[in-house]
């Protein structure tokens, strides 16, 4: 243990009058999947850190032409939020570059946008029984092989025969039970950025649900929900609560899509647990549909039967007959909007901070896949296969990283590429913006944070004032001339002989 006693702390500053400096604080794309040939808006965020008010150009890019520049007014220490519409021609990572006009701090004038642009979406169906995901997949893919969405239906029993990091996202339909082996391959899917929509249905047995998900560990769940009992009622509806949540919003200003009509006669009713939000509601305050943040990914949970039922409910045949949603004209806008906000997230890990970690998948798709390379901004690669499974990587940009590289200043913000032969994933790495407000540090919040002593003696006049220090420095002493001795001697007998 050190003791470090601090005799004076003066701070200077050339300049005492509050520094003015603009910079892009954040820019994000409204849409987490942005498809080929569509529109997305991209928002900027640009913040005034001085006490003026300050004119800017700001300019954005797409693959190195223009698409817009346009003039920015900021009040005093105000931020603005700017919405651009961009237009993207053609599939694969997209890099949008954002710049403001020079200033006394250049470094947080530029920040950096990956998107991953689609040209289709794969889907993977698992049925827990025997057309449960009919209706699902007709509402994705009504004519095979046209539109943006590609499905798969398989039985739940076949899911270990494909990888599921093939596919966006993940339905799981009317399934009454799962192995370890599923509740992991689904969790770790998940966990590295996949989505997966859980319907219920007939099959469904809630206390085996809670057992089998251990949903009363509610920090680490995967799903949202904890499942109460399945119940049937003849009078409920969807309630979308003033449309304000992303998955409903869209239906807001269409009432002819009937979202408020549709009949529901049997769900399952649930609790939500810790960190999970409501994504719909039902008429009678039971959830409809609900979502879970689950580390990279996102879950989703869905309390009807997605099934279209064959005849007019009765008593006799209630279990079956959950509802007609599959009938009206809102069903296949409502299923691409649960796959897109499921899938929400999966451009996030794109874009990430100075001395963030990279992650993603990256397959060894032959035998030539052996090498894993990291391209920084400034054209340099460097090998970091000790980051790479063979499936996939975690790339730590950091000084602990490689303290050479970093002191070159190699590791800087910009575009970063994770190359494995002819596959290649890219990074926006942007800096923190704390550092652009260039006022003065407030002394007053110095004392509670650092420990100011009296001046007094040197730390090393008060270890050699001990009555330790001096045998230590005799010990120190006698070490060296013992050393310069066997030196001389060693000289004189090799002379001798």
């Amino acid at each position: 243990q050190a003791t470090v006693a601090v005799h004076s702390m003066t701070p200077v500053d050339n300049n005492p009058s509050p520094r003015a400096n603009l910079a892009v604080t954040g820019i994000r794309s409204t849409h987490g999947t942005v498809f080929q040939q569509a529109t997305t808006n991209v928002i900027v965020t640009v913040r005034n850190f001085g006490s003026q008010p300050a004119t800017t150009t700001l300019s954005i890019e797409l693959a190195g032409n223009p698409v817009e520049s346009r003039a920015v007014e900021l009040e005093p220490f105000a931020t603005s939020e700017i919405e651009i519409p961009v237009s993207f021609s053609v599939p694969g990572d997209q890099t949008l570059v954002v710049s403001l006009s020079d200033d006394k701090l250049p470094w947080d004038n530029l920040r950096w946008l990956v998107v991953p642009v689609l040209s289709t979406q794969r889907i993977l169906c698992l049925e827990g029984s025997r057309n449960a995901s009919k209706h699902v997949a007709a509402a994705l893919e009504p004519i095979a092989g046209a539109g943006i969405f590609r499905v798969t239906v398989l039985a739940m029993a076949e899911a270990g025969s494909v990888p599921l990091d093939d596919f966006h996202a993940v339905f799981v339909l009317n399934v009454a039970s799962f192995s370890s082996v599923e509740i992991e391959t689904l969790r770790r899917y998940v966990q590295t950025g996949g989505a997966a929509i859980f319907v219920m249905g007939n099959q469904t047995d809630p206390s085996q649900w809670n057992r089998q998900w251990q949903v009363s560990r509610r920090e680490n769940s995967l799903v949202p929900v904890r499942l109460n009992e399945i119940v049937s009622r003849s009078d409920i509806r969807f309630e979308p609560n003033d449309y304000a949540h992303p998955l409903v919003k869209p239906f807001a200003n269409f009432p002819n899509a009937s979202l408020l009509e549709v009949p529901i006669w049997s769900h399952v009713s649930a609790q939500l647990l810790t960190d999970s939000q409501l994504s719909l509601a039902l008429s009678d305050g039971s959830i409809a549909v609900a979502e879970r943040d689950f580390h990279a990914g996102r879950t989703m949970w869905v309390a009807l039967d997605m099934t279209l039922p064959e005849t007019t409910p009765s008593e006799s045949n209630s279990t079956e007959a959950w509802s007609a949603w599959p009938a009206f004209p809102c069903f296949p806008p409502m299923v691409h909007q649960l796959v897109r906000h499921a899938t929400a997230r999966q451009g996030e890990h794109r874009n990430v901070l100075l001395f963030d970690n990279l992650e993603g998948n990256m397959p060894a798709n032959s035998e030539d896949d052996v090498q894993l390379i990291l391209k920084t901004p400034n054209g340099r690669q460097r090998e970091v296969n000790d980051a790479w499974d063979g499936s996939r990587f975690h790339v730590a940009i950091r000084p602990e990283f490689s303290p050479s590289i970093i002191g070159s200043g190699q590791f800087v913000p910009g575009i970063y590429q994770v190359i494995c032969g002819k596959q290649s994933v890219d990074f926006a790495v942007n800096l923190d913006s704390t550092e652009s407000d260039l006022r003065p540090v407030d002394l007053s919040i110095i004392p509670a944070s650092i420990q100011v002593n009296p001046p007094d003696n040197s730390v090393a006049d008060n270890v050699l004032s001990q009555p330790n220090g001096w045998p230590f420095r005799w010990l120190v002493m006698l070490l060296i001339v013992t050393l310069v001795g066997d030196s001389w001697l060693a000289h004189r007998m090799s002379r001798g002989a």
